[in-house]
């Protein structure tokens, strides 16, 4: 089980029941010895019907031996369909560790709405609650490694408050990006925008030419 013989176990029962425990939600020694005494059954030939002995190795291989399950029942052309309720940054591990199997479709369910700090400057200028919860997870679900890091780059306000001479800085440095991404090369150097222009450079060039004409028409 998991890739552990359980004739290893079986002369320690509290290993065995430790051993269990980690591999699936199940908490209760009754419980579990009951699905196992489900599963030996199959193998000595069991009498339940053919439905209820497809039941019976689902609910073993989803709680003991998950990479069997999921190879036995979904492929790249026949998923599992994941669907999580997230918000920003809480599973951001579990979305990205799931959106790399191909054997699963994951569906993020996202709060419309976000307040917080994350959104505090686009709120302050629109006047509006923002989306960054969304952003935070179709990150989360995309593929290029390097992209993601640049869009999910954070920065920090000086001495927490934000105020008119930092917005006009960061415009400044946008303008710089969008210049250094449609002409190679920019004029403006600042500690905010040489950070950029350091992930820039590390985006495959199809990628810097198409975030170089949404920057234009943005």
């Amino acid at each position: 089980m998991n890739d552990r013989p359980l004739s290893e176990l079986v002369q320690n029962p509290n290993e065995l029941l430790s051993h269990f425990r980690h591999y699936c939600v199940l908490r209760s020694p009754s419980a579990i010895l009951r699905i196992l005494q489900n599963r030996l059954s199959l193998m000595s030939g069991s009498q339940d019907s053919p439905e209820m002995q497809n039941q019976i190795l689902d609910l073993y291989e989803g709680l003991f031996e998950q990479e069997t399950y999921l190879n036995r029942k979904f492929s790249g052309e026949n998923p599992l369909s994941v669907v999580l309720f997230r918000g920003g940054r809480a599973a951001s591990s579990l979305t990205q560790l799931l959106s790399k199997d191909p054997r699963i479709r994951v569906n993020a369910v996202v709060a419309g709405s976000d307040a917080g700090r994350t959104h505090r400057v686009p709120a302050h200028d629109f006047g509006m609650p923002g989306v960054p919860d969304m952003g935070k997870a179709l990150l989360d679900l995309a593929q290029s490694e390097p992209m993601k890091d640049f869009l999910g780059t954070r920065f920090q306000l000086e001495n927490g408050e934000y105020n008119d001479s930092i917005e006009e800085e960061f415009m400044r440095d946008f303008e710089g990006l969008t210049e250094y991404l449609v002409n190679q090369k920019t004029d403006r150097s600042s500690t905010h925008l040489n950070a950029w222009l350091k992930k820039i450079d590390g985006l495959p060039e199809e990628d810097r030419r198409t975030l170089g004409l949404f920057l234009v028409h943005f």
